[in-house]
């Protein structure tokens, strides 16, 4: 599978440190397809915050400040 990829151009080899893995994978049903392995990516990338704040939170805290 990958080597059929690679002669049409789609893949490459390279050494990269910037790259990620390719594995092929077996569904239930026969066939297969391609995974990418971000996990050495996701060692290094900072978690992001949220893009919508919580609106909740200053909820809570006003009532618990209320109720004090």
């Amino acid at each position: 599978m990958i080597r059929e990829l690679e002669t049409q151009g789609v893949v490459s080899k390279t050494h990269s440190p910037f790259n990620s893995p390719i594995w092929p994978v077996r569904k239930s049903d026969g066939e297969s397809r391609l995974t990418m392995d971000y996990r050495a990516l996701n060692e290094v990338t900072p978690p992001l915050s949220t893009a919508v704040p919580d609106m909740l939170e200053p909820q809570y805290k006003l009532e618990s400040k209320a109720a004090k």
